[in-house]
């Protein structure tokens, strides 16, 4: 009886493959950390997603540490949050400072003269009110990224943020973060499941190799 086999390639460096996992978070987190630290040198895409940096507890940094960040949303004063204050990283505020000082003194004086012809006492009071104004600015260091962008990401659908790593084809991008806005979606569902489609012939359609003992079989169509 003839049978018919998927055909996969496994990772090789002269070939690609993209691994997709959805709700990373409920994957065992030191197997999603070799995943990161090992799946560019075996040849492997890794695409992660999920909800929030807080998920992955502890290992958070680990499993942030991607060539390409893509984040939509962050909780107000979560980790999310706080890893897209050190994504923007600082810069210098001059806040606009003013200031009054009021003032009034009072002073008494009383003196005593005596002499052959008699003696005499004078007393002498002075009182003086100041008031002055002062205006200026002042230097200050602050995160880039504040609450009201944070409540902006979370508002807007189409916002996000996006951070590439250092690298000679990626340059372009900058050492920062940057803000990106969608003009609504590009793609259609039925263009992205034609686009699948087609992907997912080119790994299928390949010869399949004879499986030990028995005999050679044909390429089957994905579903």
């Amino acid at each position: 009886m003839q049978q018919n086999h998927f055909v996969i390639p496994g990772p090789r460096r002269d070939a690609l493959v993209f691994l997709f996992i959805d709700e990373a978070q409920q994957f065992p987190r030191p197997f999603l950390k070799q995943l990161v630290e090992q799946c560019a040198s075996s040849g492997i895409r890794l695409v992660m997603t999920f909800h929030t940096l807080g998920q992955m507890q502890d290992d958070w940094e680990t499993l942030s540490m991607t060539q390409t960040r893509i984040i939509y949303g962050a909780p107000v004063g979560g980790r999310t949050e706080e890893h897209l204050q050190r994504l923007f990283g600082m810069h210098k505020e001059y806040p606009l400072n003013f200031g009054e000082n009021i003032g009034s003194s009072y002073q008494t004086s009383v003196s005593h003269t005596s002499s052959s012809s008699g003696s005499s006492v004078s007393v002498s009071e002075s009182v003086g009110d100041s008031r002055s104004f002062s205006i200026g600015f002042s230097e200050r260091d602050a995160f880039a990224w504040n609450l009201n962008d944070t409540l902006a990401l979370n508002y807007d659908r189409d916002r996000f943020v996006i951070q590439v790593s250092p690298g000679a084809e990626l340059a372009h991008y900058g050492d920062k973060a940057i803000v990106c806005q969608r003009g609504g979606s590009h793609i259609g569902a039925d263009s992205a499941g034609v686009l699948t489609g087609q992907s997912l012939l080119q790994v299928y359609a390949k010869p399949a190799r004879n499986p030990p003992g028995g005999s050679s079989s044909s390429p089957r169509n994905p579903p």
